[in-house]
């Protein structure tokens, strides 16, 4: 089982956003801490990192996986136009 950190920006828009969005937004992160890649999970093609997205409804949630470590590092929850 992987750790989940999540970034600020994350933080601040699952603040901001409606309650229905929040609740599946958080169901999917803890899942990725269970199985961090899954079915519907792709990788974003030009980062330094390996980064994928995961997408939640109308929403993407930008992550990294350390295997080292063990960790998830979600740095980024954006609505689709404005994720990439």
């Amino acid at each position: 089982m992987f750790k989940l950190k999540i970034d600020v920006q994350p933080r601040k828009f699952l603040r901001k956003c409606d309650m229905r969005i929040r609740a599946r937004l958080t169901r999917s992160l803890k899942n990725l801490t269970i199985d961090p890649f899954p079915p519907d999970t792709k990788r974003i093609v030009g980062r330094k990192q390996k980064a994928f997205r995961k997408r939640v409804g109308n929403c993407r949630i930008l992550y990294t996986v350390n295997f080292t470590e063990k960790k998830i590092v979600a740095f980024k929850i954006e609505k689709r136009e404005r994720a990439y």
